[in-house]
């Protein structure tokens, strides 16, 4: 069976169901608690978490060129890679894990994953890939193994989580230090599950907080001293229901002596609020600082950027439109000593923006929440096998990092502008439909006409995409959910797509990049 006919049918069952329903009438993902935690001594509780995630999904044309054939990035089946639709496999993610605390002052958490592909093989804990050409004849490698020439994968067991919570009573003082989900605005652009520690202070209706984050230390590298990777940050929140305010700045701070040290700060002021049936979130952002070359006549460089990101939502009983707008300015002179796009971090990452419920309908999008389409006709622009951005991450933080000499640097990409409007539909209790469309353009195109040596002139808009998502949830520990989503190219992708060349004989015959990349999944998922 063709993925073609495979997509169809999915699409065919999406349709079918929804019919159905009108006839009657993840990023890191959240931790699930439901129902009562079991008392094991006095004032001493636990509640287990178990969740089983089991997914099949499909893709065709995700690099927009029928003339070059659709291939996997990864063929490890412990790589979460191609868990983004970039494949026709079935893969699932199962945890195990326990929520435990004593009296109400202290908290701990641990949980255990594993999330791997599926086929009868691999179930099996054992699959050994073998074979010592994991190079395609466009040059793209498979990820398999340290030395490329095959590996035993297994089935692998992590830990996730673990963190502890400790309040200190008849004081407004709480620490935590672990490894937690946690964001830090309510856009949730800064979060991750990095280790962390943390000090919040609560008084009455403000609480204020000071973190320290570690994304990398010096011990990866392979150096001791100064040259890891930490970020700081501090925060207050004043909750003035249906009104809340909140300020967050963080600064980052990375040295590596055979590379670059970085030193931005990222201030997130936001409002969030109800007037009526409508509610909205508005947060601006602005970025500041430098990053400075640690190679000999290598240039030091000026960062500052702003970006915006906000939602209007309208609650019309079944019904719910909303708009959400994404925004960050882009690099318009990659040759300079001034950095001025917008990141979210000064490195390639996710973000938890698609966890807020402000966003949480534009999870499975490539344009924002799920893993970007592949490049345009398996064009090299430095990007790896994402066309722009990383996934969970609407910025496009993956163009144009080596485009400045002496750094590496997400702060020299093409900008962004995303519109999203979209409508929440709950026909019935446990059934609900969600349609957004999204487009998607670069702010300035000079590190993409860079990246391709300047061989073509880009325009700034880049797709069209339309996505549904279909939810049956008969009670809250099962829900099953069918997706469907189609990318179309607009101008900038047949301009990047035709630096390529899809003569298969001793001819050259420039890619056109016009073909309609679609994705489709199938959801079932139980959690306790």
């Amino acid at each position: 069976m063709s993925k073609c006919h495979v997509f169809v049918g999915l699409i065919c069952v999406f349709v079918m169901s929804i019919a159905g329903v009108v006839e009657a009438q993840k990023v890191p993902q959240p931790v699930m608690r439901l129902g009562n935690g079991l008392e094991l001594a006095e004032d001493l509780w636990v509640d287990f978490i178990g969740s089983g995630d089991i997914r099949f999904q499909t893709t065709h044309n995700t690099d927009f060129e029928s003339d070059i054939r659709d291939r996997t990035p990864s063929r490890d089946n412990t790589s979460t890679v191609p868990h983004g639709c970039t494949a026709d496999i079935w893969w699932m993610e199962a945890r195990l894990g326990a929520d435990m605390q004593y009296r109400k002052h202290l908290k701990m958490q641990i949980l255990m994953e594993n999330q791997m592909t599926w086929d009868g093989n691999r179930i099996d804990n054992g699959f050994d890939l073998g074979g010592d050409d994991t190079n395609f004849a466009d040059g793209r490698n498979v990820n398999c193994g340290d030395t490329g020439d095959g590996c035993l994968q297994r089935n692998t067991w992590n830990l996730e989580r673990l963190w502890i919570d400790y309040t200190f009573e008849g004081t407004p003082l709480r620490v935590r230090v672990g490894a937690d989900l946690w964001y830090t605005d309510p856009a949730r652009v800064v979060g991750d599950d990095d280790p962390r520690a943390v000090l919040f202070a609560k008084f009455g209706n403000l609480e204020l907080s000071a973190a320290v984050i570690m994304q990398t230390t010096s011990l990866r590298a392979g150096l001791t001293n100064d040259n890891d990777d930490m970020y700081y940050n501090l925060g207050a929140v004043y909750d003035l229901k249906p009104w809340r305010f909140s300020v967050d700045a963080t600064y980052f701070r990375f040295r590596f002596d055979q590379g670059d040290d970085v030193d931005t700060v990222s201030i997130r002021p936001a409002v969030a609020g109800k007037m009526g049936a409508f509610s909205f979130l508005a947060q601006p952002m602005f970025i500041f600082g430098s990053v400075d070359s640690n190679i000999p006549g290598e240039p030091n460089y000026d960062v500052t950027a702003f970006g915006f990101i906000g939602q209007v939502e309208l609650k019309l009983g079944m019904f719910r439109p909303l708009l959400a707008v994404v925004y960050g300015s882009g690099d318009g002179d990659p040759n300079d000593q001034d950095l001025e796009a917008f990141s979210p971090l000064p490195q390639t990452e996710i973000t938890l923006t698609t966890g807020s419920p402000y966003f949480s309908m534009f999870d499975i999008a490539p344009s924002w929440g799920g893993r970007d389409v592949f490049p345009p006709a398996a064009v090299n622009l430095g990007s790896g096998f994402e066309f722009m951005h990383s996934v969970g991450n609407p910025w496009n933080d993956r163009i144009g990092s080596g485009l400045s000499p002496g750094v590496t640097s997400t702060y020299g990409n093409p900008g962004v502008l995303l519109i999203a409007p979209g409508v929440n539909m709950a026909f019935m209790k446990g059934h609900e439909l969600d349609v957004f469309y999204i487009y998607r353009r670069v702010m300035d195109s000079e590190p993409l006409e860079q990246q391709l040596g300047g061989l073509v002139s880009i325009d700034e808009s880049m797709t069209h995409e339309l996505s549904a998502i279909y939810t049956w949830t008969p009670n809250p520990y099962f829900d099953v959910r069918l997706t469907g989503t189609v990318v179309i190219p607009s101008e900038g992708v047949k301009d990047i797509a035709s630096v390529q060349d899809c003569d298969s004989s001793a001819g050259v015959q420039s890619c056109e990049g016009e073909d309609i990349a679609a994705l489709g999944e199938i959801r079932v998922r139980a959690r306790f």
